[in-house]
Formats: structure tokens, sequence, C-alpha cells
């Protein structure tokens, strides 16, 4: 037993005895390099969720009102600092969500508010919206995922907020452009 130990440390594989590090969060056997482990890396727990200070997590807050003011107008803030932030939040994210990835999500939610604008049919487009958020679970969720947990946050919560017609139009694809707008120049030197 001891040379199958002896080779395997050899190769680098350590054995899932006591003196290897723990996930801080969970306790979970990691390697050195890290300080928690994948899972717990990438939930972000309720009381954490739009925190604000933390640079990994939405902003304090994020669509507790809405997207719009008492003058039926969209909140300023979500066209401008609300947007700036979380394109930069994106921009930082791990693994690296790419422009192609939030512009394809943008594209699904612009040609949903198209569609309705032809069809005036919301039941039909408030579908379309809803899978939002299993097409981002998915990219967070598959092997080698390429979705960061905090676009899928991001595209839950929009999707909970879209709850009319207004909601999509002036609402969600408004503050979404602006997200992508910004998220273009936090990226400016992948480029």
């Amino acid at each position: 037993m001891g040379d199958f130990k002896q080779e395997f440390e050899k190769k680098g594989i350590k054995g899932s005895g006591d003196n290897m590090k723990k996930c801080s969060k969970c306790g979970k056997p990691i390697e050195d390099k890290f300080s928690t482990c994948l899972k717990c890396s990438q939930t972000v727990s309720s009381s954490s969720y739009g925190g604000g200070a933390s640079s990994s997590v939405m902003p304090k807050d994020y669509l507790k009102d809405g997207y719009f003011d008492k003058n039926g107008c969209i909140h300023e803030t979500l066209l401008t600092t609300t947007a700036d932030e979380i394109a930069e939040l994106f921009s930082k994210s791990s693994p690296k969500l790419e422009t192609h990835q939030l512009r394809r999500f943008f594209n699904h939610v612009r040609a949903a508010a198209n569609r309705l604008n032809m069809t005036d049919d919301w039941s039909c487009v408030k579908g379309d919206i809803s899978k939002l958020s299993s097409f981002a679970a998915y990219g967070v969720g598959k092997k080698n995922g390429r979705i960061p947990q905090e676009f899928y946050k991001f595209i839950e919560e929009n999707v909970k907020r879209t709850e009319s017609e207004k909601s999509l139009t002036k609402g969600f694809v408004e503050h979404f452009q602006a997200v992508v707008a910004y998220f273009t120049y936090h990226t400016k030197d992948r480029r």
C-alpha cells in the first residue's frame, strides 16, 4: 500500500488524508492554491447577495424597487451606475464572460421585445423570456461551464422582474443594453 502512495505523490496526486488543505466554507479537500472549493466559490449566499462592498456580487439591493420609479420612468441608475457596476463585475468574473455570450443573451431579449411589438402576444413572449434562466443555468452547470455565476444571477433576477410588456421593452431591454455597452468599455483590452 505504501508503494502506491509514494507513486501517487511522485506524480503530484495527493490522498484524501488529514494533511490536505480544506475549503474554508464547507471543509472539503482542495488544492493548496485555493481557499474554497469550486462549488463554494461559485455560490453567492443570500446574506452576501447584493452586499455591495465585494466585487464578486451584484450591487446592493439590485432591482429591489423594480425597473421604474413612482412616475413610471426607468430608474436612471439602471442605465448608468448600476449598469456600469454589473458590466465591470462581468468583465472580472471567472470564468470570463465573453462578449459573444453576453450579446447572445441580449439579442434573445431584444428579439422577444420585437416579437411582442409585432404580435402583441405577451403570453408567448413571456415564455421566451423565462427560457433565459434555464439557458444561463445550463451555461453555469455544464462540465466546462463558461457562464459565470454572477451572470446567471443577473439573468434570473431580470427574468423575475419582467412581469409586463412595459417591464420588458422599457425596463429589461434598456437596462441590458446599458450593461452591454459598459461591458464593451470594460473589456476593451481583451480585443
